[in-house]
């Protein structure tokens, strides 16, 4: 009964692992890239003007970095704000810095934030007040972008008449736990990129990572005072963008964009505990259909490890040797086939694959996550975080 159970529940494992091989095929020749996608004209000598607004909340460990390339962007007319959102850290010194060297560079120390604001968006309100840009670029303090980045993405805004620009960034995957974990997520996320590009349907998404909107759009969609309580603010915008009939568009920037999730376990804890919260909305309802569906998931990226190194032992102390040795050769073209769609996430996204033996491990991670989103919306806890707490979002 036992060997049965196990077969049926590896033959769906498998069905699901090859649809997730089709679809990141699927991906790849839907999904446009930046660099395809858009050309920098070589004789043009005038830009429009770009103000870029980064949000900064104890950013000490990206910021450095972030601000340094942003610095050696080719483009010109450009503006760069930082808000210092009440940091603890040294992220206004860095800063500062910055800002000593460049004169295109300023810092917005960051005004206590309102009754009914999350701190990200009032500080993101706060720099867009002090732009000045026809276009309004929206980065993560933890982003890096290529020199090339604005000048192709405004071109492409422009040719496109888009209204809203945001890039899907290449997870950088140094660390232990960014190895283990970002893979996983890549794998099994499940928007789809040409649906969010298609005007004619409801799917919207965006990234805050990179958010560049015409300012006239920004403007048109009352900024980010019209979202001004709403935690998952890119998320919110784009849907707001889709619905007030203005143009949205998504396309690979893996090889524009870079954003580290890590490097720390906490930190990846938490950024990816509260997007599965944000997921379920805060509604207890979605919370109890989604338990069956993370422990499916748990399943079904850890189980065909158990049973691959259990079932040789298994076949020596029972006697249906036949049925183990099926549940062995399933459980390993299960590996293979997701081994096989984590390499197309490489190509796809440029994401460093970690080695096979710490799929599991990534899995089971995750895993706890997604429960930990699922008991907190249960509770009423809502989200933590950059050591703030949200109850409505």
């Amino acid at each position: 009964m036992l060997e049965k159970f196990l077969l049926a529940l590896l033959a769906v494992f498998l069905l699901h692992g090859l649809r997730l091989l089709s679809r990141r095929l699927e991906d790849e020749e839907r999904s446009p890239r930046l660099e395809r996608a858009a050309r920098i004209p070589r004789d043009r000598k005038a830009w429009p003007r770009v103000s870029i607004v980064v949000p900064a909340r104890n950013e000490e460990t990206h910021l450095e970095t972030c601000l340094s390339f942003l610095t050696r962007l080719d483009y010109e007319p450009l503006e760069i704000l930082v808000v210092d959102d009440r940091s603890t850290d040294r992220t206004a010194e860095i800063a500062g810095r910055h800002a000593g060297k460049d004169p295109r560079l300023r810092v917005i120390p960051g005004e206590e934030t309102p009754a009914g604001w999350t701190g990200k968006n009032y500080a993101i309100h706060q720099g867009a007040c002090r732009a000045g840009g026809d276009y309004l670029l929206i980065v993560d303090a933890d982003t890096v972008l290529k020199r090339d980045t604005l000048k192709r993405s405004v071109s492409y805004m422009e040719e496109e008449k888009v209204d809203l620009l945001t890039l899907y960034p290449r997870a950088v995957c140094a660390s232990f736990w960014e190895k283990t974990l970002m893979p996983w997520l890549g794998v099994l996320s499940v928007f789809r990129m040409d649906r969010v590009n298609d005007p004619g349907r409801k799917e919207a998404m965006a990234f805050g990572y990179f958010l560049l909107f015409r300012r006239a759009s920004f403007d048109r969609l009352g900024g980010y005072e019209s979202i001004r309580g709403r935690v998952g603010e890119d998320w919110v915008i784009a849907r707001r963008v889709k619905q007030a009939g203005l143009r949205l568009r998504m396309l690979l920037g893996a090889k524009n964009v870079t954003k580290r999730f890590g490097p720390s376990f906490a930190e990846i804890w938490q950024g990816f505990t509260k997007n599965f919260i944000l997921i379920m909305e805060g509604r207890r309802a979605v919370a109890l259909l989604a338990a069956p569906l993370m422990l499916y998931y748990l399943l079904f990226t850890v189980l065909p490890w158990v049973l691959l190194l259990a079932s040789p032992a298994a076949m020596l102390a029972v006697g249906d040797k036949a049925a183990w040795l099926a549940i062995l050769l399933l459980a390993a073209i299960q590996i293979a086939v997701m081994g096989a769609v984590r390499s197309l996430l490489r190509c796809f996204l440029h994401v460093e694959v970690s080695a096979p033996y710490l799929q599991p491990l990534g899995g089971l991670v995750i895993a706890a996550m997604g429960f930990t989103g699922i008991f907190r919306t249960l509770r009423g806890k809502g989200i933590r975080w950059r050591g703030r707490e949200y109850r409505k979002f």
